[in-house]
């Protein structure tokens, strides 16, 4: 069985590298989607190619055809001087590249450059990751024996629950709901998509390759974000399978090592995420119709901080992470007055 590693970048020049670095040497292919870099997130990628004794020429572009509006802006880079792809095995190099690099805008919906990672990944398994995030050797592991595993049964499963560990101010977050904060990253190639419509949604994953039966998820208690999202423990999953009576749920696995994940390198950084994801919540409710009134101020300013800082910070006992516990729980709860503040 051969894997895939999906990640869509935009300005991630400080991350890209310990990301790379964990899965290079034993995956097969690894896809990046760039959404209109700034920085020099490009060249790193590059630089790094060229330290591990690929060849790292991305001169020559390859057209990528996509049913999305931004179709036309797309465009794939080619590691093997821009030969056809059904030449690029004759390509002879020190070393032949696995990554693939895509470049396109950057919408604010990010997960569809996500989910172009996903559609262009041509291995049997897909591990989906962010730049932000470092697959440990204990995780990497556990990874490659489930893989090995699916080949010697049909009874395995289609799909994955990882548990990540999220970093903040330095230290990372094993209390306040923060952990194990599972989340859907490994799956076989067809059977997951994100629907792209949620801040912290997970991908939807289907019953086979051919059927419109998906997994229904509860997005919105999603963590991992700045803003806190909610507890997610390990998920019950033949409750979330949402099956026909009479159907067997959906066969989705859980991995016991965490995958590390470092979102904020400074807190102005987690400030500038937490704004930005605060706007898409506020978007999202005046989208649905939702307007400034006196209750979902008395709501918005009072009811959720309050009950979300009790759950986060007493409930789940964030106070045993520290300063870094306090500030997160605080943070994640005062969102709603924020979110209410854009509504207006």
């Amino acid at each position: 069985m051969t894997i895939s590693v999906a990640i869509a970048v935009h300005n991630e020049e400080q991350n890209i590298i310990p990301c790379l670095e964990s899965v290079y040497d034993w995956v097969d292919e690894i896809v990046i989607v760039d959404g209109t870099s700034t920085d020099n997130t490009i060249r790193v990628i590059k630089d790094f190619e060229k330290k591990m004794g690929a060849d790292a020429n991305f001169e020559a572009s390859l057209g990528i055809p996509r049913d999305d509006q931004t179709s036309s802006k797309t465009k794939a880079r080619s590691h093997e001087g821009g030969l056809p792809l059904e030449l690029q095995n004759s390509a002879s190099s020190p070393r032949q590249s696995k990554i693939k690099l895509i470049e396109t805008s950057n919408p604010p919906m990010f997960h569809i450059n996500k989910q172009k990672a996903i559609e262009t990944c041509t291995k049997d398994w897909i591990l989906q990751l962010d730049a932000d995030e470092v697959v440990s050797t204990e995780l990497k592991k556990d990874i490659q024996f489930v893989i090995a595993r699916s080949e010697a049964t049909k009874q395995s499963p289609i799909a994955y629950w990882l548990p990540r560990l999220n970093y903040f101010l330095g230290k990372p977050l094993r209390k306040g709901g923060q952990y194990p904060d599972y989340t859907i990253r490994l799956y076989k190639n067809g059977v997951a998509k994100f629907p792209c419509k949620t801040v912290h949604e997970q991908v939807e994953v289907r019953r086979t390759e051919t059927s419109n039966e998906v997994e229904e998820l509860d997005n919105n208690n999603a963590t991992g974000g700045p803003t806190g999202g909610g507890p997610r423990q390990r998920a019950d999953t033949r409750a979330l399978a949402g099956t026909r009576e009479g159907q067997a749920p959906l066969h989705l696995g859980y991995l016991n090592s965490p995958l590390l994940h470092f979102p904020y390198p400074t807190f102005q950084e987690y400030l500038n995420k937490w704004h930005r994801y605060n706007t898409l919540e506020a978007t999202k409710l005046k989208e649905n119709g939702i307007k400034p009134s006196i209750g979902l101020f008395i709501d918005y300013f009072f009811l959720k901080p309050a009950v979300w800082f009790f759950k986060t910070y007493f409930r789940h006992k964030g106070f045993m992470d520290g300063v870094p516990g306090f500030i997160f729980s605080f943070f994640s709860a005062l969102r709603y007055c924020e979110i209410y503040l854009k509504l207006i």
